[in-house]
């Protein structure tokens, strides 16, 4: 164990070696500093932007479709509750015309039975 973590310390230290220290790049301290900035400033403004919502015209355009949507729940439940006392109305004058018809038929049937 001892003899892997060893030879991964040296490979650690080849890497580091290989790779240009920061003072070699070419940047000095402000330019970097100004890119660092820039970087935090445009991810900052990114975060921003996906906290807040936005009031734009589409989501404007949901809540107005969702408005009207009910209202025109509203009037279709009032129709369907009209169309329901119309319905039950209908059945009760059917009903009171089938017993009507019944009676009449069953005293016509009657008076043939007789001979009247």
């Amino acid at each position: 164990m001892k003899v892997a973590s060893v030879s991964a310390n040296a490979q650690d230290r080849r890497h580091l070696q290989d790779r240009p220290a920061r003072s070699d790049s070419g940047e000095s301290s402000s330019e970097r500093l100004a890119t660092r900035s820039s970087v935090y400033s445009r991810r900052e403004a990114r975060l921003n932007s996906l906290s807040k919502p936005e009031e734009d015209a589409s989501s404007k355009d949901y809540k107005k479709l969702y408005d009207d949507a009910l209202v025109e729940n509203e009037k279709l439940k009032a129709r369907l509750e009209e169309s329901k006392q119309e319905l039950s109305r209908i059945r009760s004058q059917l009903d009171r015309l089938t017993q009507v018809t019944t009676k009449l038929w069953e005293n016509n049937q009657t008076c043939f039975e007789t001979g009247t």
